[in-house]
């Protein structure tokens, strides 16, 4: 008798187990469905909402910049402008806290249309900033052979 009495309390615990494993893995997936990850690696740049404020579907949460690679557009003349080429290399004096930075940059766009107003065009740099030596945002020039 004692040995049924074991041996229920031995499948008891075998259930319970099992039920408690089952149990630690939905909270661990309802755990998952609570963080955010990103598309890419970067720095939050921005918090769009408050701890236990509703989102909405496909609302921005949190604006995140990844600052290894920084895009420069600038507007040039157009009759200055019609020689450049994407992915032709240029060179950048960029403005900065303290001290001009240079960078060697790549065309990465130019505008196939000129501005009626003010006759520019649009052309952007991609240019590496893996050191993060430059602040996105500050201002530069575009030197043109």
């Amino acid at each position: 008798m004692n040995f049924d009495i074991s041996r229920a309390d031995w499948n008891a615990a075998k259930v319970t187990k099992a039920k408690d494993t089952l149990e630690y893995r939905m909270a661990k997936a309802q755990l998952q469905k609570m963080y955010l990850t990103a598309p890419f690696d970067g720095e939050i740049v921005s918090i769009k909402k408050n701890n236990s404020e509703s989102v909405e579907a496909l609302e921005p949460i949190v604006e995140i910049a990844d600052v290894r690679t920084c895009r420069m557009t600038a507007y040039i003349i157009a009759n200055k402008a019609h020689g450049l080429k994407v992915g032709q290399k240029v060179k950048l004096s960029l403005d900065g806290a303290s001290k001009n930075r240079t960078r060697n940059g790549t065309i990465e766009f130019v505008s196939p249309v000129v501005d009626k107003s003010s006759l520019l065009r649009t052309v952007k740099v991609i240019f590496d900033n893996s050191d993060r030596s430059v602040e996105p945002g500050v201002t530069g020039r575009l030197y043109l052979k």
